[in-house]
Formats: C-alpha cells, structure tokens, sequence
C-alpha cells in the first residue's frame, strides 16, 4: 500500500505535527506502507516529507497545492491520498482527488473540522470535501458530534488519536525536578486549557496537603493570559509552590511524568467551535503509569483519554470544588493511586499507535 500524505508540518513540539508523525512512522516501520508525504514550505522534512506546500494566498493554497501534489503522486501508484486536519487540508486532498481521480480521507481534530462550517464560503467547500472523503475520521466522539450538529448528512466515524507506547516505557533519566510530591499539567498557555480554574483548585488542595507541588509545562502561547494566572496564583499565596518549565527534551519531559503524583488536565469543552478534541497529553501520563483527573467532555460524562474511576476521576467543567475531591481521592489514598496507575498504563497500551493505524488500513483496503 501507498499513502499520499498532506500535512501541516511533522513537529513532534505541538500537537498537530505529533499526530502526523507518530501515525506517518508507525505506518512506515510498523507496516512497511510506503508514503510521500507534503508539508508546508518552511517546515523540516522528516520521515521523507518534501516541503512544497503553500501556506499563504487562496491561489496558492487551494489551485496551486493541489496542481503540485497531484504532479508528484500521478505516476506514483498511490492508493489513497489523505489529509491531517479538515480545513484547509482537506480541502486540498479533495481538490487534489478531482485531478487524480485517487480515493481522498482525512484526519479531523476539532476546532477546524467545525468552525469553517459557520462561514458561507469555506462551509460550502468543506461540506463537499466531506461528502466526497471516502474516510472522515475524527479523533474524538465530541468532535464527531459537533460536525455532525452543522453538517448532518456528513458520515463521520471516531478514530481515537494513538500514543507510541513503547517511547514511555524505555530508560530515563530518573531525576526529579523537585523533591516534594507534585502534580503536573502539561499544555500551552491558552485559556481554553482552564488555568483559570486549575490555580485556584490547586490553592484549595494545597490546604489539605501543604507539602504538594505544583509543576507547569506550559508553552506561553498567549502572554496575556499568562500574566493573569501568574497573578492569580500570586493572589491565591501559590506562586511560590508552582514550577513553571520550559520547552523540554523527550526524555526529560518523560521523567516529569513519571515523577508525578497525579496529572491535573482541566481542559474546557463549552465553546462549541474552540474545543479539545482529543487530548493527548493525559494519554501519556497515562503510559508513565500516572493517573489523571480531567473535565468532562460533555454532559454524558464521555472522557476518551482515560477511563473513569479506573485510570483517573473525570469532573464537571469549572467544577473547582469537583476537582479538588478527585484530586484529594488520589493524593490521600494510595493504594487506590497504585491501581489507578497500573490501569492506566494498560489503557495506555490498548491504544498504542499500532492498534490504531490499523484502524486506518482496514478502511483504506476497502475503499481503494
């Protein structure tokens, strides 16, 4: 099997270029399926990516890209050609099959799978590249539903996002950062991250256990933000007690995972357009053996990443009083952290990127 892949860029740093590259590589070295893969021009060419793509210009973007990929790939025996995010890549797989007549899909997150289906314009597009995707896969059950909500008539199935296991099993450093328990967020400083409300449960736990830590890997995305959750925490007398940490290495990050007493992931779900659609970092701790408290995602309780009241307690969005319980059950018990973290690990596992690019296969052998 051949895949034609269209990327953003495969930057293990942020989300969406970790999704990319993990799925990319378990194909490859799990499954030996050859794949030409294009990401934006600017962008590191790993795993044979050629940086070809324009990121800027509607000419460019939606006439060009698709001119340039389906030169490459026309005489290349691709089976299918598929797409990380909808909007604006799936569009282009899309324009990109009308030239080549090769079967399209895509990968969709969250935020732009739904929002372009409020404009006029983009809506109309992606509501044909949908309807034309012989695979729309998104990676939660929440972002499934919430295209569907704009765009009935679009068939969606869930893939879950996967996780390469195996990384977060292997020889670490083995340091810690901090001698006092701690417990640990990892995502960028936005405010749908819920800081807002993760300082001031964090304030409260501190009460109950006043040796606890609180250690912050968080990329300063949005400086006006940060400045208000530092003042917060000034406010609420725990500045003190937060470590804030730069961008880290693999093995370094893995460490701080392994290290925590419990992951904190306050996430919020309520914007309808600017949303999480699969978190991945929960998943990781997970794979560190640590468990996790995060919000909800909607009123059905539904928490993807982890299992609850198995691998980790979910509470109710902005639910301060919630949070602090769930973190207090795990913190005060450890007997129960000690099972919660053996779960994880094995949630973990069943999801390994393995498992779910198979996922993939079997649909694009059927649709090819």
């Amino acid at each position: 099997m051949k895949v034609c892949f269209i990327a953003h860029n495969l930057d293990i740093g942020n989300g969406d270029g970790r999704f990319a590259y993990s799925m990319i590589e378990s194909l490859q070295r799990d499954f030996g399926v050859k794949t030409i893969v294009f990401v934006e021009r600017g962008q590191e060419e790993l795993l044979g990516a050629r940086a070809f793509l324009y990121s800027k210009g509607i000419i460019r973007k939606f006439i060009l890209n698709p001119i340039i990929i389906a030169g490459v790939i026309r005489n290349q025996k691709i089976d299918v050609i598929h797409a990380f995010d909808a909007w604006p890549r799936g569009v282009w797989a899309f324009f990109t099959h009308l030239l080549t007549d090769i079967p399209f899909g895509m990968t969709i997150y969250a935020t732009y799978g739904t929002m372009p289906l409020t404009k006029l314009f983009k809506g109309f597009l992606l509501r044909l590249a949908y309807k034309k995707s012989a695979l729309n896969a998104a990676i939660s059950q929440i972002t499934a539903e919430r295209i569907k909500k704009l765009a009935p008539r679009v068939e969606i199935k869930v893939i879950n996002q996967g996780i390469d296991f195996k990384k977060y099993q292997g020889q670490t450093l083995n340091q810690r950062i901090v001698s006092n328990p701690y417990i640990l967020t990892v995502a960028y400083m936005k405010p749908r991250k819920g800081y807002h409300f993760a300082i001031p449960a964090f304030a409260e736990i501190k009460k109950i256990f006043p040796e606890l830590k609180y250690v912050i890997r968080a990329a300063e995305s949005d400086g006006k933000y940060f400045a208000k959750i530092k003042n917060m925490a000034s406010n609420l007398g725990v500045d003190k007690d937060i470590i804030w940490l730069p961008r880290l290495e693999e093995s370094e990050l893995i460490d701080i995972y392994k290290n925590a007493e419990v992951f904190f992931f306050p996430t919020l779900y309520s914007d309808t357009l600017y949303f999480e659609g699969f978190a991945a970092t929960p998943l990781e701790a997970q794979a560190c053996s640590v468990p996790v408290v995060k919000t909800r995602m909607n009123s059905r309780g539904i928490g993807e990443e982890i299992i609850d009241n198995k691998t980790g307690f979910l509470f109710e969005e902005g639910n301060v009083s919630e949070a602090v319980g769930a973190l207090k059950r795990l913190l005060g018990d450890k007997q129960l952290r000690n099972e919660f973290s053996k779960n994880a690990l094995e949630f973990a596992k069943s999801l390994d990127w393995s498992v779910k690019v198979k996922e993939y296969i079997d649909i694009w052998k059927k649709i090819n």
